[in-house]
């Protein structure tokens, strides 16, 4: 079940499954585990996986039918700018923008310094 809904939200997203993990943090052996188990993930990688998607964590088990979207203002005129873009970038320049977002986050990549 959990895969099943994994591999879907993966593809919604236009991301293979082993391009999302990488995203995300993990490796592509946790998502052939599930496969053949049937086992969802720990919960500190289910609620990292549900935070990536935005989705509930029983969305991801198959407990809630609905995804629980997070409220996105349409006036926000910078989120309209980005998207505008980013839905014309390829999927291998998604991913480096992906990385590069992740990185800032994460204090790995240092915004560029103001001459």
């Amino acid at each position: 079940m959990f895969y099943d809904i994994y591999c879907e939200l993966c593809a919604q997203s236009g991301l293979t499954p082993s391009g999302a993990a990488k995203q995300i943090g993990f490796n592509r052996a946790s998502i052939t585990m599930w496969k053949n188990t049937g086992k969802p993930p720990k919960p500190e990688l289910l609620n990292k996986i549900a935070d990536y998607f935005h989705v509930s964590i029983d969305y991801l088990l198959g407990k809630a039918d609905q995804k629980e979207e997070p409220a996105v203002q349409e006036d926000d005129e910078l989120t309209e700018r980005f998207i505008a873009v980013f839905s014309q970038l390829t999927s291998e320049q998604q991913d480096l923008v992906f990385g590069v977002m992740e990185g800032f986050l994460h204090g790995k990549v240092e915004p560029p310094q103001e001459k």
